[in-house]
């Protein structure tokens, strides 16, 4: 009994090192293109302003994912853009639902995406980041096991990880998000 409850603790433990080993680290270089056409390189076009990302590889994801869209660009960008605006000129956070694409997805099967990506509303063609490219080093580096899961990353004003947190919306999510975000965006 003793040695199974030795090794639930090492694996517990092991698993939270894990979770933790990408916090404080910096995010890794990440290349995309916004639904509106610009080219973003992340962090580095992101410096000087805290960075919630959202990253998704899988369409097992979408679902909870989804649960995310609304509350976030409503709270991050649509409610808080004039009060952002007013306090510091423009809004003091980089938002980006980051699509991620297998770089060996077949040409044909690209092309759908590619028009799911044209078809995004007005209003979040800026917020939409598709990555297309090689995915497992992102999934190893930021822990993102779970295919059937979103994974959230908020960045320091540097590009460094300061938050994760997973899965689908929830108001304990968000505000610890808000929290977070309030904290390293002054």
């Amino acid at each position: 009994m003793k040695i199974q409850r030795f090794f639930a603790t090492l694996l517990l433990t092991g698993m939270t090192l894990s979770l933790c080993a990408q916090k404080n680290q910096p995010f890794p270089a990440l290349e995309g293109r916004t639904a509106d056409g610009q080219t973003v390189r992340i962090p580095q076009d992101t410096r000087g302003k805290v960075s919630l990302l959202c990253l998704a590889y899988s369409q097992e994801s979408e679902a909870e994912l989804e649960t995310w869209l609304l509350p976030a660009y409503k709270y991050f960008i649509e409610e808080n853009h004039a009060v952002f605006e007013a306090l510091y000129e423009e809004t003091p956070l980089n938002l980006y639902f980051i699509p991620m694409v297998r770089a060996i997805v077949p040409d044909g099967q690209f092309a759908k995406f590619e028009q799911q990506f044209a078809s995004i509303d007005e209003s979040l063609k800026s917020h939409v980041l598709l990555y297309h490219g090689n995915i497992t080093p992102y999934k190893r580096f930021l822990n993102m096991k779970d295919k059937s899961k979103p994974y959230f990353f908020v960045l320091d004003k540097s590009g460094r990880i300061v938050h994760i947190t997973s899965g689908a919306y929830s108001q304990s999510k968000m505000e610890e998000l808000r929290r977070v975000i309030d904290q390293y965006g002054k």
